[in-house]
């Protein structure tokens, strides 16, 4: 699958930055057909909480 979009790794596909950006970037991801999307969120319990919660909210 990374081969056929271009991208040498993984690394690639990690979304990162605020969280308007991170939407845009999940948004884009939607419209290009995922179906799937593995998260990982970060920080303090209140931090993922959040990122958790922009994920369903988008």
């Amino acid at each position: 699958m990374l081969d056929r979009q271009g991208k040498s790794g993984v690394h690639e596909t990690v979304l990162a930055g605020d969280e308007e950006s991170v939407a845009r970037a999940v948004r884009r991801y939607a419209d290009a057909g995922t179906t799937e999307l593995l998260v990982n969120p970060l920080g303090d319990e209140r931090e993922r909480a959040r990122t958790v919660e922009l994920f369903a909210s988008v």
